[in-house]
């Protein structure tokens, strides 16, 4: 019988800091519900360890959600019953199900098993895929047995149902003890075939086609939709148009996610469990007229108009692309405003009474001492809107113009959003110190959630998040604690005084972190990289073609791939 790492072993031998939290949007429905598995459209998200109750969980799950073809495993650590393991697996082959590990996913042992039963199977570059010898209830080690013994055959003709190479269950029992586990190389995985293709674009972001569930007005609508998870298992929904970009498309969503993570002092969880409730949904349209013609549409007599917020293509301003890096002007990233008016609307006003009431009540303060000034026939307009629940525009506006200039959005300008007078946040203490310190009770000094730089920023290029007079971009970027490089130019990042997490892209770069303690991240095990002293830095050599390239470090602390961490301190 085989015998799984248990998971206090496995979880000790994982990276502290990269569990990957999951990215499932709903239970399944009524009578479908397991421990294992949840649904949103066609995915079934796995996580957990692997039980004697697999093959009912699994028929019970697909049963009462016939549209899933794929199984998504986020953490699956091993099987408890391997008997009971392999029959579920072989299930997943006869369903014809897809496989998929989504970034920073972790298999091991019989979730491995599970995985390779995948009629398609799609790999994350930063996945984890553990192996090792299986025990039986004494202790012996299959690897200790003789090939010619029968109990090898199982797992010989499962492998052998499956298509899999059969030399492959020889390098398990040989890869660890089973005590132990041994993460897979690319070169290993490539030899035994374990991914069937090459994760796209829009699956390695958890973007994928609108789920038919939300009825025909979005299908027709939107081509691409993702999810942010809220506690309660719920989701606040994305929905985006066609000439919406992949990285606006997650600007958006790394700005909701922002606006939800919980700081130091404050946790978010009423605020994000109200926008699952509610069903919460961003709209993110090609452009203004779109918008529109959506709204006098089908979409606007739909459920989930109800509780939603629009955003435009043409007002998302990805961290390193043209309009992002240019001079302040009347063009504006809009980002920042509509996704904090969803979770004001949706989030904060109904389940933060209290926090709702301090943002209204100094709107008017604001309004009074002529700190915020929107023209009258706006103001009357806005005073219309909204109701008890979720607040009149007049606060949604007003805690925008506050958060904006706050986060360095207007720096420059003569004044903030609507004529707000605190546009920076010397500006802001001199002018708003009320309105500072509503902000403090809801967000950081500082982003933590990590923004793409858009892959568009050009070879050559120093991202810089430390300000510059020089570059007016830095009035925002400085704000910024973790950032990663996208797409394959050959471009570098220069960190600020925070502690920096920094991610290159495909290409070779320089990274200065600057001050703070700093955390470089990269996709590979250990072993796959040439790791040596460059100077005042560290030149870092991924030996996997085209994954992350040769890097520059430079006060960087702390090297984390995906099964070890590497201190640079010296």
């Amino acid at each position: 019988m085989k015998i799984f790492v248990s998971v206090a072993v496995l979880f000790g031998l994982l990276l502290t800091g990269c569990n990957s939290s999951d990215d499932s949007g709903s239970s399944t429905s009524a009578g479908g519900k397991t421990p294992l598995f949840t649904v949103y459209g066609n995915k079934a998200y796995m996580n957990g360890e692997i039980n004697s109750d697999i093959v009912a969980q699994l028929n019970s799950m697909t049963a009462a959600n016939p549209q899933v073809d794929t199984i998504v495993m986020v953490q699956v650590p091993g099987s408890r019953d391997d008997e009971a393991n392999l029959k579920a697996s072989l299930l997943v082959r006869s369903k014809n199900l897809k496989t998929m590990l989504p970034a920073e996913a972790m298999i091991a042992s019989g979730g491995t098993d599970f995985f390779l039963a995948g009629v398609e199977r799609i790999v994350d570059p930063s996945a984890r895929i553990g192996v090792h010898s299986w025990a039986d209830g004494n202790g012996t080690e299959g690897k200790d047995l003789a090939a010619s013994h029968p109990e090898h055959l199982r797992y010989l003709t499962y492998y052998n149902k499956i298509g899999i190479d059969p030399n492959f269950y020889w390098y398990t029992l040989n890869a660890a003890s089973a005590n132990d586990i041994h993460w897979m190389s690319a070169a290993d995985m490539a030899k035994y075939d374990i991914a069937t293709r090459d994760m796209t674009a829009n699956e390695q972001a958890n973007v994928f086609a609108v789920p038919s569930q939300f009825g025909q007005a979005a299908t027709d609508l939107f081509d691409r939709y993702t999810w942010v998870t809220v506690p309660n298992g719920k989701a606040i929904h994305i929905f985006a148009q066609s000439k919406v970009s992949l990285a606006q498309l997650l600007k958006a969503r790394n700005t909701l996610e922002f606006y939800l993570a919980d700081t130091a002092t404050v946790k978010k969880t009423l605020v994000a469990n109200s926008m699952g409730d509610r069903g919460a949904s961003l709209f993110i349209f090609n452009d203004e007229k779109a918008s529109e013609n959506a709204m006098e549409g089908e979409l606007g007599n739909s459920k989930i108009a109800d509780f939603g917020q629009d955003l435009y293509a043409t007002e998302i301003f990805v961290e390193g692309d043209s309009r992002y890096l240019a001079a302040p002007s009347s063009a504006r990233d809009a980002t920042f405003e509509e996704v904090l008016h969803l979770t004001q609307a949706q989030g904060i006003a109904p389940a933060l009474a209290s926090l709702q009431k301090k943002i209204a009540d100094q709107a008017e303060v604001a309004l009074t001492n002529n700190v915020w000034n929107p023209d009258a026939d706006q103001l009357e307009e806005w005073r219309a809107e909204g109701d008890l629940e979720t607040g009149n525009s007049v606060s949604h506006e007003y805690f925008a113009a506050i958060v904006e200039a706050y986060y360095g959005m207007w720096k420059g300008l003569p004044a903030g959003m609507d004529g707000y007078t605190g546009n920076s946040r010397a500006l802001q203490i001199a002018h708003d110190s009320n309105g500072q310190a509503i902000i403090a009770e809801f967000l950081p000094e500082y982003i933590p959630t990590t923004m793409d730089i858009d892959p568009s920023f050009a070879v050559g290029s120093i991202f810089y998040m430390e300000y510059n007079a020089a570059l007016s971009y830095t009035a925002k970027s400085q704000y910024l604690q973790s950032v990663r490089l996208t797409g394959k130019n050959n471009s570098n990042i220069v960190g600020n005084s925070q502690n920096n997490v920094l991610m290159g892209n495909q290409g070779d770069n320089q990274i200065d972190g600057k001050g703070g303690v700093n955390t470089y991240k990269v996709n590979g095990l250990q072993s796959e990289f040439i790791v040596g002293a460059d100077g005042e830095g560290f030149l870092l050599q991924d030996t996997v073609d085209g994954r992350n390239g040769t890097d520059k470090l430079l006060n960087i602390q702390k090297v984390e791939f995906n099964d070890s961490e590497l201190n640079l301190s010296r």
